[in-house]
């Protein structure tokens, strides 16, 4: 998904955003990503509304992995 992010800001001349970063100062420490992004960007579709939004996260991550937290709400975290 880091690298597909890569792709999409360099298409669009967005340059901070590096898929391995250096944790320089300059460098940004994370992105935000929300659903319509990864909708356009990494799975190349359109948001319907009859899916719901843990649906498409579940095509982009593996959402049994242990990096994420269980959550009370339904937001994502790592």
């Amino acid at each position: 998904a880091f690298f597909q992010l890569a792709l999409v800001c360099e298409e669009n001349g967005i340059w901070g955003f590096n898929s391995s970063p250096l944790h320089r100062l300059w460098s940004p420490c994370h992105m935000e990503i929300d659903t319509k992004i990864a909708c356009y960007h990494i799975l190349r579709c359109k948001v319907e509304s009859h899916i719901s939004n843990m649906e498409y996260w579940r095509r982009v991550v593996n959402m049994k992995s242990k990096a994420f937290k269980p959550q009370e709400s339904e937001l994502l975290e790592f």
